[in-house]
């Protein structure tokens, strides 16, 4: 059981410790997330220039042919009315062009679009939720957004591509299967971020098994955010920037690991830039891995706990590159 309080306090903990590589990793992940807003736009407005070159030359042709019998037939008039139908006639060829050259233009562009979107914004999203997700345990750099073009990529975009394509499929069907789709699959993007080489039909089934009884508790969770995003928009998307957008996918990130008790794993690694909460406490900037092992720059956790490049030939060891005195237990510093 978890609850909106506990996951929003971690994730403010976390943001506090490790506060602007996580504003610069929301800040990344927002593009890369709400990249395809201005096609509808760009096509309006294409469509609106050949309407009114088309409209232009034909309405001038119907106003010639009126004035043509509207006072008798003349020879002059009659030349202007075949004047017009060239003017018409070319009028439309270059509408019909234009149109043409447009359309072509749309389909380039949406394949493009579609193609880059699956191939690299995809597999950065997942390396987006990876960051959140790893940045809950240990101090994580922005590198991991790329993670996936070096470990089973092509896995990762198949399984991002059907995420989406199942969302899409689904939402045909009067939208709401669409919705209940999206939260069963809420978790595809964390799980492969975790994961790259499962395979599609496990990452899938392990989302919709970890979201059955959780789809509308998840709704709530996103819902109780709605204050913060009225806030971001009254200061023009900096509140945003700066703490909404890394304290959301923080709590994101809580959600996805207290439902696959992931947390159970660190139960004695709890990461407060860098020092273990647990009964094996680590030092600022290190992480403990074991119960006795230390890390680069790190305090080691055992009893005999010793400093920076920790011997682990030694059972009681100390300082790596000096000799340890086991008769006497202790380090001899005149060996340095």
């Amino acid at each position: 059981m978890w609850t909106r309080a506990e996951l929003k306090n971690r994730a403010k903990n976390i943001l506090s410790c490790n506060y602007w590589v996580l504003v610069l990793g929301a800040f990344i992940l927002s593009i890369i997330t709400g990249s395809f807003n201005t096609g509808s736009s760009i096509k309006a407005t294409i469509k609106d220039v050949s309407n009114g070159v088309s409209n232009y030359d034909i309405n001038d042709f119907i106003s010639s042919f009126s004035n043509l019998f509207s006072n008798g037939w003349n020879g002059d008039r009659f030349e202007n009315l075949y004047s017009s139908i060239q003017g018409a006639s070319r009028g439309v060829s270059v509408a019909a062009i234009v149109g043409s050259v447009v359309v072509l233009t749309m389909i380039v562009f949406m394949i493009a679009g579609l193609a880059i979107s699956i191939f690299l914004f995809n597999p950065l999203i997942a390396g987006g939720y990876r960051f959140f997700n790893r940045s809950l345990v240990m101090n994580t750099k922005i590198n991991e957004f790329a993670f996936a073009f070096k470990r089973s990529y092509l896995n990762v975009v198949k399984i991002m591509f059907l995420r989406q394509l199942y969302i899409f499929l689904w939402s045909l069907l009067f939208i709401i299967p669409g919705i209940i789709k999206a939260y069963e699959y809420y978790l595809v993007p964390y799980i492969v971020g975790d994961e790259p080489d499962i395979s599609a039909s496990e990452a899938f089934r392990m989302s919709k098994e970890l979201m059955r009884g959780n789809k509308f508790k998840v709704f709530v969770l996103e819902l109780s955010f709605l204050g913060w995003y009225i806030l971001s928009g009254m200061t023009c998307g900096l509140l945003s920037v700066f703490y909404v957008a890394p304290y959301v996918y923080l709590t994101k990130a809580a959600l996805y690991r207290r439902l696959r008790g992931l947390d159970d794993i660190y139960s004695n690694q709890g990461y407060n830039n860098g020092w273990d909460n647990g009964n094996n406490g680590g030092y600022n900037n290190g992480w403990d891995n074991g119960n006795n092992s230390g890390y680069n720059n790190g305090w080691d956790n055992a009893n005999n706990g010793g400093y920076n490049n920790w011997d682990n030939n030694r059972d009681n060891g100390r300082y790596q590159g000096g000799t340890w005195d086991s008769e006497n237990n202790r380090y001899r510093e005149d060996d340095r």
